[in-house]
């Protein structure tokens, strides 16, 4: 018998020398047993982490959604299943046709376990319409009062305590032009949000605008009347993609121009409506301050009494040129060459505020 073999098979007697050792169900109850079992059961199972806390982690990010519901009333547990399978921090809902006459626990359905709601109700209690933003409970977020309202157009705009500062956060629905009730001519529409836009600019934080706009262009994805407003107030639209089934690009991202504030959009259809939803990260990571080199010198430690002393021996006074000029270069230098001894100069370094 090789010896491999042999110290095998000693192996496998001092394991098994007494089988009563080996773990395996009895016939009797055994608290031990059960013990071990429960061990062996969680044996490397970890629990569910859910989306990172972005409010109290150095999570550098938040996710921001935006949905047409077509009635929310009847698809909280699917708006639930798209903010969990998403893990979406901030839900902008649009049409979301809840009244004002509805039971507070229908606006408040909107919200998973986690979540908040803010909703603004149609005026009138007229059926359609409705925006409503869904939040994580851990965010700060508060309603802001508008003074320039846009006639049609159901507006509402939050703050958010973010670790960058203030974001401002306006859910916009604007109904199709053909709309009996409330459409009006994308030419108005311009026009009056052109004015609620320098409220929102006028705002103390960053900004970003979304929600659905219904107005498709002809050959652009975004009809040129409303970028031109858009590119009047330093911002760009950001989604490039088709949002609605039938090809159009009516849900819209907006943000100020060269802020760095947004990335990653996408746009994913998770079967709630004929809309697609659109996502982007928010970027909340804290600004570094900018540096600044700068030079200087302590004058305070220059003696009047030692400079006028050592003025007195350099060539602007001891050997003056005789032309002006030359006499104005000779003080320049002069005076450097005190200076640079007395009180020489110093680099430092500070952070420039916003």
């Amino acid at each position: 018998m090789s010896p491999s073999l042999t110290n095998l098979i000693v192996d496998r007697r001092l394991l098994f020398a007494d089988s009563s050792r080996i773990y395996r169900p009895r016939p009797r109850r055994s608290p031990a047993a059960v013990a071990v079992a429960l061990l062996l059961l969680l044996g490397g199972v970890e629990t569910n982490p859910g989306p990172p806390n972005v409010a109290s982690s150095p999570a550098v990010a938040l996710q921001l959604g935006v949905l047409n519901a077509r009635s929310a009333v009847n698809k909280t547990a699917l708006i639930h299943d798209v903010i969990s399978d998403s893990w979406i921090d901030l839900l902008a809902v649009t049409e979301t046709w809840m009244k004002a006459s509805h039971p507070a626990a229908v606006t408040r359905g909107l919200a998973p376990t986690g979540y908040r709601v803010l909703h603004r109700h149609r005026d009138g209690d007229d059926d359609g319409g409705g925006v409503a933003l869904v939040y994580s409970e851990q965010l700060q977020v508060s309603t802001v009062p508008l003074v320039n309202p846009v006639t049609g157009v159901d507006c509402l705009v939050s703050k958010v305590s973010t670790r960058r500062g203030r974001l401002n956060v306006a859910v916009i629905y604007r109904p199709p032009t053909t709309s009996p009730k409330h459409g009006v001519s994308v030419s108005q529409f311009c026009s009056e949000f052109s004015e609620l836009l320098d409220e929102l600019m006028a705002l103390t934080g960053q900004l970003i605008i979304c929600g659905d706009f219904n107005c498709p262009g002809r050959d652009a994805i975004v009809d040129d009347r409303l970028l031109d407003v858009l590119e009047s107030h330093c911002l760009i639209q950001r989604v490039d993609q088709p949002t609605h089934q039938d090809g159009n690009t009516l849900d819209l991202l907006i943000d100020v121009d060269g802020s760095g504030l947004t990335s990653a959009v996408r746009v994913t259809d998770p079967g709630l409506s004929d809309h697609f939803l659109v996502l982007l990260d928010i970027n909340v990571r804290r600004p570094k301050a900018d540096i600044k080199r700068y030079t200087f010198r302590d004058f305070r430690a220059v003696n009047p009494v030692d400079f006028a002393a050592k003025l007195l021996t350099t060539d602007a006074y001891v050997n003056a040129a005789a032309d002006v000029d030359g006499f104005c270069d000779q003080i320049q230098s002069s005076v450097t060459a005190v200076l640079n001894s007395l009180a020489p100069v110093q680099t430092r370094t500070k952070r420039c505020g916003k």
